[in-house]
């Protein structure tokens, strides 16, 4: 399981066999399908006290296995723009080429 930054301050978005979760805020042990609320998608897994992931409920929707680039790629170009001065197209072009 990959994990990352979410958008938000601390918060943090779980990469898993091609799908995208989030924690839930009620029981820290069960992670939710990002995209719950705009595909009604009701995939949740659960994650074990020893680590062991379990999958509870299937997903709605197929599998991106490229979103987790998507999401470091964005969030790169983001931190490119607060903090240089470089053009959009540079902070693209240096972003892409990694």
């Amino acid at each position: 399981m990959e994990e990352i930054c979410g958008r938000k301050p601390n918060t943090k978005l779980y990469f898993y066999d091609g799908y995208t979760y989030y924690k839930d805020s009620r029981n820290t042990n069960i992670l939710r399908c990002n995209t719950r609320r705009s595909s009604l998608c009701s995939g949740i897994l659960k994650v074990h006290n020893n680590g062991q992931i379990h999958l509870v409920q299937d997903h709605n929707h197929i599998k991106m296995p490229c979103k987790a680039k998507q999401v470091i790629m964005r969030q790169e170009m983001l931190q490119l723009c607060r903090n240089s001065s470089l053009s959009l197209k540079e902070i693209f072009d240096t972003v892409c080429r990694k």
